[in-house]
Parts: structure tokens; C-alpha cells; sequence
């Protein structure tokens, strides 16, 4: 249909040969550009938004997140520890050597869980104490108030906390000195296993101001045997032979006198039987005497009067019980003797 209008037609630019030809890929003219990374590509947000992600990382809010003590924290009484669990307290059964360590971990997840009332202290507590301590604690004046500082006062005045640490006087560790006169040393471990046993008990009185440093180091030099206490002797005269001998050896000359005596590595232990078997002897008798004396020398005189006491009312038992079984033999063979003489 012809309307009249006509359309101009634009030439089309001529065939130049000297021009390359372009095709759909042509190496001349292909380059490979800068490929942009995650970091490199701008952030159009504002700063406000960008803020909180550049200056505190990611894992900031994981560790505040996970361990339950960052701004959005819910810790509290619901969260103490299941009683029986890995981070809950040891049930405590009315022990005085445990009671002070009961409660100062009980106090260190209050804290970590943020319960903070006295009220909630002095209920949850119970939570990790047996049948008989509860309704003992629950007795207590200062549970009914409740004051937890009181309370725990009261806890440790009630159960005698006091005794493990006061548990040892000076007759203790003169009874010590006096039978560890008599035993032999004859290798370093037994040296090793005196020092040790000294310290549980005299370590105690010198910490509690009970014994001096002089009457410690005394008593020290007083439960080695003789014949060692000889050679000790004239080991730490030679280094100082105008030493003043009114002044007690110090702990820490005895002990490298006695260590450089009872050395392992000495040349002639390979060279002398007898030493080897006497090596051997004292070894076993050294074994022996700590598992059967170990006890016996780390109790107190209070603690060795109880057990005899139960020692008597079980040796009493026995003879009842045997008198028993005396009379019961002696009651029937009278019978049987009875019946044949009629």
C-alpha cells in the first residue's frame, strides 16, 4: 500500500581490503581483562551497615555465642550443672576434708552462671549434697534467713574444716622422727619417700606457725638414721669445716648432701654385689614398708586411737561370737553323751 512517504536509504560504507576482517574470534584483537574478586568488588551499603562486620570478626560472636557470656548472655539458675555431670561438684556426703573444696566450686559456678540472690544459693546448694546433709543444712539458722556468707561460714565451722588442716600436732611429727630413726635408707627413692612423708606432716605445723624453720629442720635431721646421718654430716663439713654447729642444718644442704650420696648413677654399683642385693633388699623392704606403714605414719595420734578403738569392738565381736559357738559344741555333746548313758 503506497502512502506517500518516502525512506531515505543511508549508503553502505564500502569494502576497505586493507581493514582486517573481524570474525567471531580473532586473536589479534582478543586481550584477557582483570578478573575481580570478592574483595575487590566495591560495598555500595552505608557505613553504618559495615561497621559492625569490618571491625569485630566473625568469630568474636561465635566464641561471646557459644560460650554464653556475650551481651545476649542467659546464664542463671536454670543453667547450674546437672547434679551427677561432668562440671557439677562432687555430692558432698558430710567429708571435713572435702567440705572447704565442695564449696569453692560450688561458688565458682555461681559465679560463672550469674546467680547472684542468696536465696537461689543457699536452695540450689542442696542440689549437690546427699539425703542426710540436706536435712541437716536445712536446719540450719542461716539457710532459713537466707545468708549465703553466713551459711557458708556455718558449713565450715559445722562440719570441722578445720581438721584437715589442724589435723597434725607436734607429738605427730616427734612420734614421725623417733620410728623413721630406727628404719634404714639405703637407695635415693627411700631418701624420696622419707621427704615426702616429713613434709605431709611437719609441712603443716610450720605453715600453721605451730613448729619454727629451726624446730622444722631439727626434726628433720632427726629422723634420719645413724649411719647416713654420719656420712651427711661429714659431706657438708668438708665444704665448710668452720660451720657453726649451733645453728641447725638447713633442709636444702641435707637433702644435696643426701642426693649426692645416694646418687644412682654411681661408679661402683655395677663393680660390688652385696651392694646390688642390699640394693634389691632395701628396695623390696622399702616397697613393703610404704604399703603397709604409709598410713600408720601419716595419721595423726587422734586418728590411731580411733582405729584401735574399732580394732577392740571388732576383736571383742570375735570372742563373743566364738564363746558362742563353744557353748553351743559343749551344750550338744552333753546331750549326746546323756542319750547313750540311758
Amino acid at each position: 500500500m503506497y502512502t506517500g512517504i518516502t525512506i531515505p536509504t543511508v549508503p553502505s560504507p564500502a569494502y576497505d581490503q586493507a581493514t582486517p576482517h573481524i570474525t567471531p574470534f580473532n586473536e589479534d584483537l582478543f586481550a584477557v581483562g582483570p578478573s575481580y574478586t570478592q574483595d575487590q568488588v566495591t560495598d555500595n551499603r552505608p557505613a553504618a551497615q559495615t561497621q559492625n562486620r569490618d571491625n569485630v570478626p566473625y568469630q568474636t560472636y561465635a566464641a561471646s555465642r557459644n560460650s554464653g557470656q556475650g551481651p545476649n548472655s542467659v546464664n542463671s539458675v536454670l543453667t547450674m550443672p546437672i547434679p551427677g555431670t561432668k562440671l557439677a561438684p562432687e555430692k558432698f556426703r558430710g567429708d571435713f576434708h572435702k567440705v572447704k573444696e565442695f564449696i569453692q566450686h560450688y561458688e565458682r559456678l555461681c559465679i560463672q552462671n550469674n546467680v547472684t540472690l542468696d536465696k537461689e544459693k543457699c536452695e540450689t546448694l542442696l542440689r549437690y549434697c546427699s539425703k542426710r546433709e540436706k536435712q541437716t543444712i536445712k536446719n540450719i539458722p542461716s539457710y532459713n534467713t537466707p545468708i549465703w556468707s553466713k551459711l557458708h561460714s556455718d558449713m565450715l565451722k559445722l562440719y570441722d574444716a578445720d581438721l584437715d588442716t589442724k589435723r597434725y600436732k607436734v607429738k605427730d611429727v616427734r612420734s614421725f622422727s623417733k620410728k623413721q630413726k630406727g628404719r634404714k635408707i639405703k637407695d635415693l627413692a627411700a631418701w624420696k619417700r622419707y621427704c615426702r612423708k616429713f613434709l605431709r606432716i611437719a609441712g603443716s605445723l610450720l605453715n600453721g606457725a605451730k613448729i619454727s624453720q629451726k624446730e622444722y629442720s631439727t626434726y628433720f635431721w632427726q629422723g634420719i638414721p645413724k649411719a647416713l646421718k654420719v656420712r651427711i654430716e661429714n659431706h657438708i663439713l668438708t665444704r665448710d669445716p668452720v660451720r657453726d654447729l649451733s645453728e641447725p642444718f638447713s633442709i636444702g644442704e641435707i637433702d644435696t648432701a643426701a642426693e649426692a650420696i645416694l646418687q644412682r648413677d654411681r661408679f661402683d654399683t655395677a663393680l660390688d654385689d652385696s651392694d646390688s642385693d642390699d640394693a634389691i633388699s632395701s628396695g623390696e623392704e622399702s616397697n613393703s614398708e610404704e604399703s603397709d606403714n604409709d598410713s600408720s605414719d601419716s595419721d595423726s595420734e587422734d586418728e590411731k586411737k580411733h582405729k584401735r578403738s574399732k580394732g577392740k569392738g571388732k576383736s571383742t565381736r570375735r570372742r563373743s561370737i566364738d564363746g558362742g559357738i563353744g557353748k553351743n559344741e559343749t551344750s550338744k555333746r552333753r546331750l549326746i553323751n546323756g542319750n547313750r548313758s540311758c
